[in-house]
């Protein structure tokens, strides 16, 4: 939920944050046997702003573990 929890989640804050997506969602799959931890992204976005995009993207995704705080988790537990 961190992740990709609609508005409250990291995917939607760099949207907020950057402006170069028009819509970004994401969904995790957890206690699958054949794909476990998959993480599925889908984002509308220009043409134009594709490098960006994916660059903020992979920043997300490699440092997302280590910027963890004790609100996100709080806010995640909420969630559910």
């Amino acid at each position: 939920n961190i992740l990709t929890a609609n508005i409250y989640g990291r995917l939607f804050r760099i949207r907020q944050d950057t402006g170069l997506f028009y819509d970004i969602v994401g969904s995790l799959t957890e206690n699958s046997e054949s794909q476990v931890g998959y993480i599925y992204i889908s984002t509308l976005v220009y043409k134009g702003n594709l490098d960006k995009v994916e660059a903020c993207i992979n920043d997300l995704l490699e440092n997302v573990v280590d910027s963890i705080t004790q609100q996100d988790v709080d806010l995640a537990k909420n969630i559910i």
